[in-house]
């Protein structure tokens, strides 16, 4: 991932041209790209699967974790150790989502890339990557949420030295996406991650819940266009 003013790039959306970013704990919102919250379209998050499609601008009314738009919008999702996945076609499709350990499991990441289908996209033709997120180096867990892990292999799951069970995200939400149908060489490279890097990141784990939320962005449509006040969406499935 490239730093640029205060947030982090993909390399492979920004090689798309995609208007992205993902936000560090060293700025705030309004510094970081010059956004506006007024501008952005936010889901109520319940670490859940569904994807919503957009046309208008969603103002946090919602449940979902996910949402996709051809529209010139700016989809969000707010995270502090869960993986933001943001994905584009290359062409104006956008879509942003929020995949925690339950949303994993539940596959939204397949969810998403259904999703594409609607807009007339084959999944082979979808670019992803993953912002800082909670790695492998970090994320132990007990034996329950590790079960759920365990149809994925030992890449996704597995124990230290110490038998402790870690879970890899990036690994888990990697083979979703290419059994969905994404290239891997369309799949960015591993994110920064937020536990191991407190003067950059807030992190939920680490900080014992008390801590802050990034902002991962993606914009679709035509750059420049006028965002709407209400929203029409339907749900992706």
């Amino acid at each position: 991932m490239q730093k640029s003013n205060g947030f982090f790039l993909s390399p492979l959306l920004q090689s798309l041209g995609v208007f992205h970013g993902f936000t560090t704990r060293q700025e705030g919102t309004s510094t970081n790209a010059g956004l506006s919250l007024q501008s952005l379209c936010q889901v109520k998050q319940v670490h859940g699967h569904r994807v919503i499609s957009l046309q208008q601008a969603e103002q946090d009314l919602q449940e979902a974790d996910g949402m996709i738009s051809s529209m010139p919008l700016l989809l969000s999702v707010k995270v502090a150790d869960c993986v933001p996945i943001l994905l584009s076609n290359g062409h104006g499709v956008v879509s942003a989502i929020h995949a925690g350990w339950r949303g994993t499991v539940a596959n939204i990441a397949k969810e998403a890339v259904e999703c594409f289908s609607q807009y007339g996209t084959h999944a082979s033709k979808i670019f992803a990557a993953f912002g800082p997120s909670i790695g492998p180096c970090c994320f132990l867990v007990g034996a329950e949420v590790a079960e759920a892990f365990f149809p994925m292999g030992k890449e996704v799951v597995f124990q230290d030295h110490a038998g402790q069970y870690r879970v890899n995200l990036w690994a888990a939400n990697r083979q979703w996406l290419v059994h969905a149908g994404v290239k891997a060489n369309h799949i960015d490279k591993d994110p920064l991650c937020t536990s191991c890097h407190p003067e950059l990141f807030f992190s939920h784990r680490r900080d014992k819940g008390i801590t802050g939320r990034h902002l991962a962005f993606i914009q679709g449509g035509i750059a420049g266009g006028s965002i709407a006040e209400n929203c029409i969406q339907t749900k992706c499935e």
